[in-house]
């Protein structure tokens, strides 16, 4: 009777381990489609619907809004007040879903929106740090006439990496090169060659920004019906 007990315990604990193992494959998180991030991001833009701000200067994440007038923008202060003048559909990390990329009027930057598990996130760019985009993800940044090149980025909810593609460091800045590309060195003639090639790729295309512009490009990037 004892091992008898013993052994249907035994079973139910097993059973029990595959309940719940189960139960965690099924809470684990799924790609979102670009139907999802498209109908997100026009909630986020004109729904109301609150988003993740990400602010990478001060590194804080916060619950937000985004409206027509930007008075404070991840600690900028506008007057008057800012507004989005432009917009374009990119896939930095290369996921197949589309990002949202807002460019701010007066040329100050940038807020990229990006969905991930249910939720859109907002991470900002000085013009500086987005001087040009690729259509494969390249981004070009400068910090200054001998401190420039290319980077990527990647994402894991509100944090996002870089990498870096090449760059030119200023003298009084460099550790080990003046020229590296990726995480190695590199010569002068190599960095120009490289830096030249990614500024000759085709670029992401912009489109004035309007509710209406942004509502079309969703609906003929994702076969939604427009009104």
């Amino acid at each position: 009777m004892h091992k008898t007990s013993g052994r249907i315990l035994c079973f139910l604990l097993s059973l029990l381990m595959l309940c719940v193992g189960a139960s965690f494959a099924a809470a684990e998180p799924t790609e979102p489609t670009p139907s999802e991030a498209m109908q997100a991001y026009l909630a986020v833009l004109f729904g109301g619907q609150p988003y993740i701000r990400c602010n990478l200067f001060d590194n804080v994440t916060e619950e937000s809004s985004l409206t027509d007038e930007i008075t404070d923008w991840y600690g900028y202060l506008f007057d008057p007040p800012f507004t989005f003048a432009a917009f374009a559909l990119t896939d930095l990390d290369g996921n197949g879903v589309p990002e949202l990329l807002l460019q701010l009027s007066g040329y100050f930057g940038y807020e990229l929106l990006r969905y991930e598990n249910d939720q859109v996130y907002g991470y900002p760019f000085v013009y500086r740090a987005m001087q040009a985009v690729t259509q494969d993800g390249e981004i070009a940044s400068a910090n200054g006439a001998d401190n420039y090149g290319w980077y990527r980025i990647s994402f894991d909810g509100a944090t996002m990496n870089q990498s870096v593609v090449c760059w030119k460091h200023d003298e009084q800045t460099i550790t080990d090169s003046q020229y590296v590309i990726g995480d190695a060195q590199s010569t002068e003639e190599d960095f120009c060659a490289l830096d030249e090639a990614l500024w000759s790729k085709p670029a992401i295309a912009f489109t004035d920004y309007s509710q209406e512009a942004v509502e079309a490009a969703a609906a003929s990037v994702l076969s939604i019906p427009s009104e």
